[in-house]
């Protein structure tokens, strides 16, 4: 091998490293973002609790943009920020339920989506849900497709099915779907979430208090032996005062 191609390959090699070297800091300016935000979150609250949560003053409130459950007028509002192509919503959706059956018209639940373009499925999925939604199906969409998850079948190509599945109009989901029609609202809203603490799914707000991942129903111990403060008794504190 001759000088040139020798220094040739050397070039290559070493634009290759750079290009490494600066994704590499480029996500971990993104995550150190992230925790900055979660950082003035928790410095710029006003109040605190002994559940190992902290209060997001600037949350946005339920309005009539959210898709809700539950009694408007209720004692409590959750807000749920969720990917649905993920099992821990799976695992969340089994909590809702307790949560529903238990505190019934003292509770009322928003969905809000929190999508992320890393994973395949994330942004498309709630992008079905959407166009369900336009048919009056938002929550039959969702059970579906959580039900699709949990068994791990959950896949793009079948979504024309579920919605026939559904006795959804085939020509009009296929529009939806196709012109991408709801992504743009999908993005905007899970960039929103991040203003208020939300960088994963699903992310739970209580009357404003923050609670990260598929929290039990019941107090739980994790691994480490420790007190997990389970939604039961986080949501209690608020009826009962």
């Amino acid at each position: 091998m001759d000088t040139k191609k020798i220094k040739k390959m050397l070039i290559i090699s070493l634009g290759f490293l750079i290009f490494i070297l600066a994704i590499i800091i480029s996500i971990k300016k993104v995550e150190q973002n992230k925790i900055n935000k979660i950082t003035n979150i928790v410095e710029n609250q006003e109040d605190s609790n002994d559940y190992g949560t902290v209060i997001v003053n600037n949350l946005r409130g339920i309005d009539d943009n959210d898709v809700v459950l539950g009694n408007k007028k209720a004692s409590v509002d959750i807000v749920v920020y969720e990917d649905l192509s993920d099992s821990y919503s799976v695992r969340f959706n089994e909590t809702l339920n307790q949560i529903n059956e238990t505190f019934g018209n003292n509770v009322v639940v928003a969905f809000r989506p929190y999508a992320s373009k890393m994973y395949p499925l994330s942004m498309p999925t709630y992008s079905f849900v959407d166009c369900a939604k336009e048919q009056g199906k938002f929550f039959e969409a969702r059970d579906l497709i959580l039900s699709e998850v949990e068994n791990k079948k959950l896949a793009e190509e079948n979504f024309i099915q579920y919605g026939q599945n559904l006795e959804l109009n085939s020509e009009s989901l296929k529009v939806c779907l196709s012109k991408q029609k709801y992504i743009p609202e999908i993005e905007k809203l899970s960039k929103e979430g991040e203003n208020f603490g939300v960088f994963g799914s699903p992310t739970i707000f209580v009357n404003n208090e923050l609670v990260i991942g598929a929290r039990s129903f019941d107090d739980v111990e994790n691994g480490n032996g420790e007190k997990l403060v389970g939604m039961k008794r986080i949501i209690s504190k608020y009826i009962s005062k």
